[in-house]
């Protein structure tokens, strides 16, 4: 059985408001070698649901209008991602999300660890399987793009009747892109504060195993204030679920 597999999304933001709507996507039995060597499955940066010979940029209002006359599908399984099948709720989602999370090329590259550019081509197919390539350009910045997409609809008009042209939109890479990882902010310990006591010490922390004790001050859960100790424990209701143990307030300092 073959389906499609989604890796990764990155919808576009244009200065006029538009989106490109980007993937990461390819068919679970095509395989290719990456630049090690290696095999795996084949997959490509492209527009989702752009037709052949329209622009891939698309309002906002009119890529939903587009994804909802999808729904509700035959099978309920739109595509493959994080290993499970996308369903109708799940793939209205994913677009709503994706709208949501959109960036300008110069944000997105902000949080990249490396920067990628887009790559646009405007070709069509001659005779057999001969490429005739129109327009293709290297895109880097938001302005760029605006104009990429200025001239895709100038040569759609000007090839009309004459040729049935592609666009193809995407990253110069054939991964998922990598956001720098933000530093922890480590929280400073008050030298001051409110620890709740256990028959065993201080409450260290709560999962859902149990309790854990410490003797220690320094790994004791801290509190600002003894209100907010005993709203924490009233809370997540631990003298009825663990009626054994004796539960306290402290002041340590």
């Amino acid at each position: 059985m073959s389906y499609e597999i989604v890796y990764a999304r990155e919808f576009i933001k244009t200065n006029d408001g538009r989106i490109v709507p980007l993937i990461l996507s390819g068919s679970n039995n095509c395989w290719d070698t990456t630049y090690c060597g290696h095999w795996r499955r084949e997959r490509s940066w492209f527009p989702i649901y752009a037709k052949s010979g329209e622009n891939p940029a698309i309002t906002p209002e009119a890529l939903m209008t587009k994804v909802k006359g999808y729904v509700p599908s035959g099978y309920n399984q739109h595509f493959v991602r994080n290993g499970k099948w996308v369903d109708d709720e799940c793939f209205v989602r994913f677009f709503e999300n994706g709208l949501k999370k959109a960036k300008t090329l110069e944000e997105l590259n902000e949080e990249l660890l490396y920067k990628h550019n887009l790559k646009g081509i405007v070709y069509y197919y001659g005779e057999g399987t001969a490429v005739h390539s129109v327009h293709d350009v290297t895109i880097k910045d938001s302005a760029e793009l605006d104009i990429f997409l200025k001239k895709v609809d100038e040569l759609i008009k000007e090839y009309s009747g004459k040729e049935k042209l592609h666009i193809s939109i995407g990253f110069n890479c054939e991964d998922v892109l990598k956001r720098e990882k933000k530093p922890r902010v480590k929280k400073e310990r008050l030298k001051e504060f409110y620890a709740i006591t256990t028959d065993y010490g201080y409450l260290s922390k709560l999962t859902r195993r149990g309790v854990y004790s410490t003797h220690s001050t320094y790994y004791a859960k801290q509190f600002e204030s003894e209100d907010k100790a005993k709203k924490w424990l009233k809370e997540h209701d631990l003298e009825r679920r663990f009626r054994k143990l004796t539960f306290g307030v402290r002041y340590v300092a």
